[in-house]
């Protein structure tokens, strides 16, 4: 390991200012702190700018297409090539490659839309390698017991500048243009080429194996593993059910741009929310995550992810979209945490990596289709209509999932019930217990529905709404605890 590995004892994880001690890793964190901060100027910039030369969802889709497609032809040789190459050399020329084709989208863009998508492809190769090498040489340069925090910390600064990140852009973007955005972005990959150069990585031993061979063994076995276990079966189709809502990540340009008539500013905003989305779930889940079953957030979180898609296709105002986006990030939060968790838990060790480089690939394939298929629908169809399909098409998939897989939900069978005895609240013993239960039901369906349309007509009173009844519950819960403590 680095220099930060002490084996004479096993103090407590070390804390982030601990970690940022350690050399190796506060160069390998600040870099991609800045290259992450670039990384959302460029999506804010590639997106507003294509559509705004072409005015059309299909290109829009088709270079978010680009940023995310090398994943699959090269999503299963990364990490077995990582493992045979100078990380430290992956990592530097990943970042360069990426400076050099970014600094030159500017000039292409006026030349032909087509070269950006080459382009982006380009970008998205080399973010294909310079991932696995990134999570690879952090067990090299800190301790095994601070690989958690570690990891943590890098998560947290990830999302964060998906708060920070688009806020910022769409400031630039407003006051110096589309080109000085991915300059900027170009110049975060050269920040981060230098200090992972300032580092210090160990070397590893090599093997004594033909590569070609052991990445056509790992794939294999990779592939076997999956398929033959039920569970991890079952977790790797839901690729194929969920994240076909993804296609939303090209069509809130369109939606936003097109149909609300945003500014910029107000889009890079609308993205800082939607971040904020991920960094609440991303929160609740460390402190009340471990409280409930992963196969009913997995599920709870995939139903919200879906449910938020279809209302940013009714949005009828920009206000409105903000909370269909917040929404949006904070079911796809909970949904990935709860799912990636579950995976962490039932894979062997050595299997890990092969599982999801296997879901990665997966998962690229399903984004390039949902974004290129409902893209080319935006433009025959509309928008709002393209989008509705989509959650209403994805709704129908998840609920055939959860039914063809009952594994996934194993966990959480009496939960359900406490649950739902929870949710339909109190029952008059002198009565029918099912019936009442069903009608309290009902009677909350009714009022949730009320809420939401109201809330789409009146965004402000209805979330004004909502954080009252929720502050007195929160101040019921707190003074039922009070008594009990007397």
């Amino acid at each position: 390991m680095g220099d930060s590995v002490g084996e004479a004892a096993k103090p407590a994880p070390a804390g982030f200012l601990t970690l940022m001690r350690n050399r190796n890793y506060a160069l390998l964190w600040t870099g991609q702190l800045v290259s992450q901060m670039g990384d959302r100027f460029h999506w804010l910039a590639i997106s507003l700018w294509v559509y705004s030369l072409t005015g059309s969802a299909v290109h829009v889709s088709l270079a978010m297409t680009a940023m995310t497609l090398g994943q699959v032809p090269l999503g299963l040789l990364s990490g077995v090539l990582v493992d045979r190459l100078n990380r430290k050399a992956v990592l530097i020329a990943s970042d360069l490659v990426r400076a050099v084709v970014v600094a030159t989208i500017p000039s292409l863009i006026m030349h032909s839309i087509w070269y950006v998508y080459v382009t982006i492809f380009l970008i998205s190769v080399a973010s294909v390698f310079f991932r696995p090498a990134m999570f690879a040489v952090i067990p090299q340069v800190v301790r095994k017991e601070d690989l958690m925090p570690a990891n943590s910390f890098f998560s947290a600064m990830d999302t964060g500048t998906e708060v920070i990140g688009p806020i910022l852009a769409g400031i630039v973007v407003m006051r110096m243009g589309y080109a000085t955005a991915l300059y900027l972005d170009a110049a975060s990959y050269v920040v981060s080429a230098f200090l992972v150069l300032a580092m210090t990585v160990p070397p590893l031993a090599r093997t004594v194996e033909s590569w070609w061979q052991g990445v056509k063994r790992d794939m294999v076995e990779g592939f076997r593993y999956i398929w033959n276990h039920p569970l991890q079966r079952g977790l790797f189709l839901s690729i194929f059910v969920i994240f076909w809502v993804a296609g939303l990540n090209s069509l809130q340009t369109p939606l936003a741009k097109g149909v609300l008539g945003v500014t910029d500013a107000q889009f890079g905003f609308m993205n800082g929310v939607h971040g904020t989305g991920f960094l609440t779930a991303s929160i609740l889940m460390g402190w009340f995550g471990t409280k409930f079953p992963k196969g009913a957030l997995i599920i709870a979180g995939a139903i919200v992810f879906v449910l938020a898609t279809g209302a940013a296709g009714l949005a009828p105002s920009y206000e409105a979209l903000l909370a269909a986006m917040f929404a949006w990030g904070f079911g796809n939060i909970v949904f990935l945490i709860s799912l990636v968790t579950l995976i962490m838990e039932i894979t062997p060790q050595e299997m890990v990596g092969r599982v999801m480089a296997n879901r990665q690939v997966a998962l690229g394939v399903v984004n390039a289709l949902a974004l290129l298929g409902f893209g080319a629908l935006a433009d025959i169809l509309g928008v709002r209509e393209s989008i509705l399909i989509m959650a209403g098409l994805t709704m129908v998939l998840l609920l055939l999932w959860v039914w063809r897989n009952p594994e996934v939900i194993e966990d959480s069978r009496g939960w359900w019930d406490v649950l739902w005895r929870r949710v339909t609240g109190y029952v008059d013993p002198e009565y029918d217990e099912v019936q009442q239960r069903w009608l309290n039901l009902v009677t909350m369906a009714i009022v949730a529905v009320g809420w939401v349309l109201f809330t789409i007509r009146q965004p402000a009173i209805g979330f004004e709404i909502a954080g009252i009844i929720l502050a007195a519950w929160g101040a019921r819960k707190m003074m039922e605890r009070l008594k009990r403590k007397e």
